[in-house]
């Protein structure tokens, strides 16, 4: 599946399927992947604790967000792949971000979850036909496919490594 065959994404999602580049649903998700290990293989353990701003999340914090954040629009693709006609709920990522303790944790090991993650992310989605991919179902009062998830998941994590990028090591490696 490409982007172009996507149907209207909803406006909060949009700004996340327009950061991917034009590549197939299983391209887009392994190059997001090599981008988000590039960038934050390179981040040391004390770096990983840094916020750029008062009250504003950690770099550990955003790699467990990418975790929570996959595997619940990844369980919403499957849902939805499935057949499940309930109209699935919307979460709090700030909330579970509070809830998380990511700082506790060793940024390797945060990564690792992630990567474990998308493995499964792959796989799950490596299994969808195209007509799968193409299925629709309700998260809150928006319309979504399998496929719009996947490229949705892809979009968010190259969204938050920009913003790495830009607001947190440019900040740190300036100094």
């Amino acid at each position: 599946m490409k982007k172009e065959e996507l149907r209207k994404v909803p406006e909060w999602y949009s700004g996340y399927i327009q950061a991917v580049p034009e590549l197939s649903l299983m391209e887009v998700l392994a190059h997001s992947d090599n981008v988000y290990c590039k960038v934050l293989n390179d981040v040391t353990e004390e770096e990983s604790t840094f916020s750029y701003e008062e009250g504003k999340w950690t770099i550990k914090d955003l790699i467990l967000h990418l975790s929570d954040a996959e595997r619940i629009f990844s369980y919403r693709a499957l849902r939805i792949a499935r057949g499940d006609s309930s109209t699935l709920t919307g979460y709090d990522h700030n909330y579970y971000v509070k809830e998380a303790n990511a700082n506790l944790r060793n940024k390797s090991d945060l990564m690792n979850e992630y990567l474990l993650i998308r493995k499964s992310t792959l796989g799950m989605f490596s299994t969808f036909d195209s007509n799968t991919l193409k299925l629709e179902g309700k998260v809150d009062e928006n319309v979504f496919s399998p496929g719009m998830l996947g490229f949705v998941i892809a979009g968010h994590q190259l969204h938050h490594i920009s913003i790495i990028k830009s607001r947190y090591l440019d900040k740190l490696r300036s100094k």
